[in-house]
């Protein structure tokens, strides 16, 4: 997270930037946010690695919101592609996934990111 200043209506504000939103004390402004799978072939470092986390927070987040608007049907995944909405499920589904994939030996951020990407996809 990165600080900087930013003049807003004639106010000095702080301001904090990550990937997803620049956060000041006067507004809020979201900029365009990648989707997680788009991020996972990105992700090299810890960094990128919560880059990627956040994204993947985000997007259930949005889904939930989506839920309470419209329930998506009793069978099947979420209005964002999530098919595990509880805990045990969700690692139920990431074990399921790293035991049917081939990952590499020597464990990398990437690898971390693909087995949690499963917890949301792996039916």
């Amino acid at each position: 997270m990165q600080k900087f200043w930013l003049v807003l209506n004639r106010k000095k504000c702080a301001c904090f930037y990550t990937t997803f939103h620049i956060q000041t004390r006067c507004k809020t402004f979201k900029t365009n946010i990648l989707e997680p799978f788009e991020l996972i072939d990105k992700v090299n470092s810890l960094e990128t690695f919560l880059d990627f986390l956040k994204a993947l927070i985000l997007d259930k987040r949005r889904e939930d919101k989506k839920e309470k608007i419209e329930a998506s049907p009793p069978y099947g995944n979420g209005h964002n592609g999530w098919e595990n909405n509880d805990i045990a499920s969700f690692l139920d589904a990431m074990h399921a996934g790293t035991k049917d994939n081939n990952f590499s030996k020597e464990p990398n951020w990437k690898n971390f990111a693909e087995i949690i990407y499963m917890g949301k996809i792996y039916e």
